[in-house]
């Protein structure tokens, strides 16, 4: 039975770490307010932080697409996809953050191309 790939790699990234309530039970980061509608109440150091974490993801992610190329079984596929998921975890609770925050951020950049582009910048400078 063939690997659906893409599939498997657009739910990875579309949502880093559903799957994981224990971790999204942590205390929220410092820094971080939940927005009111239209505004990103973030502080420069949570940016940053988001920043070198997503750096990070986008990388496993790479590795991730290059090892999925690879894979000719689901089993495999659904191994590797938990392995990256665990992967992700680590680096996002190694840039002092939790993952709610980290998906919260991912969502206000989604929402505001200003902080997207703020982020961008910092991304491409690391």
């Amino acid at each position: 039975m063939p690997v659906n790939k893409t599939r498997i790699a657009l739910a990875l990234a579309a949502a880093l770490l559903v799957s994981a309530p224990a971790v999204q039970a942590q205390e929220a980061t410092p820094g971080y307010a939940e927005p009111q509608p239209g505004t990103a109440a973030i502080d420069n150091a949570l940016i940053e932080q988001f920043a070198v974490a997503y750096a990070s993801i986008l990388e496993v992610q790479r590795e991730f697409s290059q090892q999925l190329e690879q894979v000719t079984d689901n089993d495999e596929a659904q191994a590797l996809q938990r392995q990256v998921q665990d992967e992700m975890i680590a680096v996002v609770e190694a840039n002092d953050l939790s993952v709610q925050d980290y998906n919260a951020v991912v969502a206000l950049m989604q929402q505001d191309p200003a902080l997207r582009e703020r982020i961008m910048q910092i991304v491409d400078s690391l």
